[in-house]
Parts: structure tokens; C-alpha cells; sequence
């Protein structure tokens, strides 16, 4: 009987040497070391039809990625909540194809839109780390993401999607939500992001990419925020007599200093920011 499930598709296999390698600046790296290194441990999850033993995507959900050493991911909470369980049939690419993980456990932030997940198996180890700093606006930073037109596959067996990068500045720190009582709600079909401690970017990463990891441009595996959500706001401008509509385009991210102090069960008394340092 066929199934669909929840999955995460994986970059490359990830390995010890992806925390050494985590120390070098992208400029002292060569470009296929740095895309490597960033692939081990950025993941699109997708759900999956994994029925009559072979594995087919049936629509990408959004981006997660790995920290510390025990097989914990955090993503967007809006990527994974309300998705049919079991969480499981989690994929990871490797040079002779897409092997499966499962997702065995995963766990909401109570205000913020950030869902930390438990991989098995889990042994895989994270070159990233929270930053622990504080970024004001005018900070660059780079996203690599899987947006929904990067992860149309027909099969987990089939052509590996490559990583999407996004590079930009942190046009302001926005501590509200980003959907106020007097303002409109997101169009239907699309999730509300909760929470109200957000990085206001100056570029779309694109459908997909929510959950993925923003980082600080000047540290390349320092993790500064998760990207959540996109607004695109319409505004006339006058052009003669026929005025023009024009999409004025930002993102947010979640801001790490609002999840890096949260300790969810599942860290059994850890803090995410004290995981992420488990790999160094």
C-alpha cells in the first residue's frame, strides 16, 4: 500500500570533516569544498510517495538544516506543522543516489516560527553554529536554500537538486508580527508565520527556502537566523495618465536570538545554541 510521508532531502553525505573544514573562510575554500560543505547539511524536505519500493517527491514543504552531532535539524515551524505523520522517509543524496532517513521526533517553539527535528540515523555532524551575536541592519548575509522550482524531482534516485544561494543586507530588526490586527492576513494557502522577533532582508530566497539557515556574511558557517516568510506589498506610481503598479518585495528571517536559549525536551536540557556547539 502506498504511503506519503514527510521527507527531508539531503545534500551529500555528511561527514567528520565538515566541522574542520567549518573553520576555514569561504575565501581560503575552493568553490567545490565550500558547496560541498554547506550541502552536507542543508536539507529540503518534501513530502513522498515511498509505495511499490520506489520513492517519488511529490511536492517540496521548505528547507531545514543540520546542527551539532546527534541528528537534530531545525527548520521553519510552519514547514513541518500540520503535516501528515508518520514524519518519516527522510533522503539523503549520495554519490551512487538517495538513500532513506527517517524523522523520528520533532518539536514546536512556543511563540517563534522555528521546529527543531530528530533524525535516525542521526550520526551525521553539522559544520554550523549559532552565532551567539547581535546584527543590526545594514549586516550582509547569504542563504542557501532549496526553493520549490530547485527540488521538482520524479524520484529520490533521480537528478540531485543544487543548493540556491541568496546574498543581501538586513534592511532592519522587526520585533512585531508580521501580521497585525489592522493589516491583512497571508493569502489563502499560505501559512501564517508566528512570532515576533525577525531580521527584515532585503531579498527573496524564494518559495521553499523558509527554514533554511541565514548566515552571517562575514562568518560563512555562523547561523544568524532561520528564513521564514516573504511580503510583497503593491504600490501605484504615477507614470502620466496611466499609473503603474509596482511589487514592492522583502523576507524575514527568525532572528537566533529568539530560539538560541531555547531548550527543547528532546535536547534533554540543552539549550539549541549549546547543540549547535557540539560539533566543534
Amino acid at each position: 500500500m502506498n504511503k506519503l510521508n514527510l521527507a527531508l532531502a539531503f545534500g551529500l553525505v555528511c561527514n567528520l570533516a565538515v566541522a574542520a573544514q567549518a573553520q576555514k573562510s569561504f575565501a581560503e575554500q575552493g568553490v567545490h569544498d565550500r558547496l560541498t560543505q554547506v550541502r552536507n547539511c542543508v536539507i529540503s524536505v518534501a513530502k513522498v510517495d515511498t509505495g511499490g519500493g520506489v520513492a517519488k517527491i511529490i511536492s517540496t514543504h521548505g528547507t531545514a538544516f543540520l546542527i551539532g552531532n546527534r541528528g537534530f535539524a531545525l527548520t521553519a515551524k510552519h514547514v513541518i506543522a500540520g503535516k501528515s505523520k508518520p514524519l518519516a522517509a527522510l533522503t539523503m543524496a549520495q554519490a551512487s543516489g538517495w538513500t532513506w532517513v527517517n524523522i523520528v521526533a520533532s518539536e514546536m517553539h512556543p511563540s517563534e516560527d522555528v521546529a527543531i527535528i530528530k533524525l535516525d540515523p542521526g550520526s551525521c555532524k553539522s559544520g554550523f553554529q549559532l552565532s551567539g551575536s547581535v546584527e543590526m541592519a545594514s549586516s550582509r548575509y547569504r542563504i542557501f536554500g532549496y526553493p520549490g522550482d530547485a527540488t521538482r524531482l520524479e524520484t529520490v534516485s533521480g537528478e540531485f537538486p543544487d543548493l540556491v544561494y541568496t546574498e543581501g543586507y538586513i534592511r532592519r530588526r522587526y520585533s512585531a508580527s508580521l501580521y497585525p490586527a489592522t493589516g491583512p492576513l497571508p493569502p489563502p494557502g499560505t501559512a501564517q508565520v508566528s512570532g515576533t522577533s525577525f531580521f527584515e532582508l532585503s531579498e527573496i530566497a524564494g518559495t521553499g527556502t523558509s527554514g533554511g539557515p541565514v548566515f552571517d556574511l562575514a562568518a560563512p558557517m555562523a547561523v544568524i537566523g532561520i528564513y521564514s516568510a516573504e511580503k510583497h506589498t503593491p504600490r501605484v506610481i504615477a507614470a502620466g495618465d496611466k499609473p503603474v503598479t509596482q511589487l514592492i518585495s522583502v523576507s524575514y528571517a527568525v532572528r537566533d536570538d529568539a530560539f538560541r536559549d531555547w531548550k527543547p525536551a528532546m535536547l534533554g536540557g540543552k539549550t539549541v545554541l549549546e547543540e549547535s556547539q557540539n560539533a566543534r
